[in-house]
């Protein structure tokens, strides 16, 4: 079983988030039982990182958490495989282009891709993708929101 969760916080950032995408989450990231300890690995402005979800939890509310049926060793294996990236600070800016392309009904794709980078919801899409999640092929992880995703996960 893996699980992916969705949170939402008190900073500035996150706040953006959810007004721009009309959300209510703003952040999303897995949580993996990481050398017997429960662990959140998630994009963040240092990467592609991984924490104790107590020392997550401390900033971060987590507002819902989904159980995929999906094997562990190699999603795990996937998700370990990009610890280290950097985040995608302009592929998140580029983000707005999308979004104002949603708001005008064109579907505009972002103009700062970028495989090396990872911005949250980009990188759990680009895991799904590698470990053949039903349905996640269909997603542009460039293009995805948090909330898009939890749209997405929503019978989970």
């Amino acid at each position: 079983m893996i699980r992916v969760g969705f949170s939402t916080s008190s900073n500035p950032v996150s706040w953006a988030i959810r007004r721009l995408t009309s959300s209510e989450v703003s952040h999303c990231f897995f949580i993996a039982d990481l050398w017997g300890v429960a662990c959140v690995l998630e994009a963040t402005e240092r990467g592609f990182v991984a924490s104790p979800v107590s020392e997550f939890s401390k900033a971060h509310r987590i507002m819902t958490v989904c159980d995929l049926e999906l094997e562990d060793a190699p999603t795990m294996q996937q998700a370990v495989e990009i610890l280290g990236r950097p985040y995608d600070f302009l592929g998140l800016v580029g983000f707005l282009w999308v979004l104002l392309g949603r708001k005008l009904g064109q579907p505009w794709k972002n103009p700062a891709r970028s495989e090396d980078r990872l911005f949250c919801s980009e990188a759990i899409v680009r895991v799904l993708q590698k470990v053949k999640y039903p349905g996640a092929s269909l997603l542009d992880p460039e293009q995805v929101s948090p909330q898009d995703l939890l749209s997405f996960l929503q019978g989970c």
